[in-house]
């Protein structure tokens, strides 16, 4: 587990695992800070994924079709 929060909060690989759904807190400040950390992380994947290559992308089985499609979505967007 990060020792600070910010570290928790903007961490691009913990993100999903350590910052808890934006419904699952009732307090909104906490809400906020879900949805901030869930759509940094979206955005992150969506830039990693890219950069990957032909051979990369075969090997996860997408194309870059489906890259585009995907990466084409706004970062508030699943």
């Amino acid at each position: 587990m990060p020792r600070y929060w910010i570290d928790t909060i903007w961490s691009p690989v913990v993100l999903r695992s350590a910052v808890s759904p934006p419904a699952a807190s009732g307090r909104p400040m906490a809400k906020l800070m879900g949805y901030l950390a869930e759509w940094r992380a979206r955005a992150r994947s969506r830039h990693l994924l890219q950069q990957l290559d032909d051979r990369m992308l075969r090997d996860v089985g997408l194309s870059r079709a489906d890259v585009a499609r995907e990466c084409a979505k706004n970062f508030w967007h699943r």
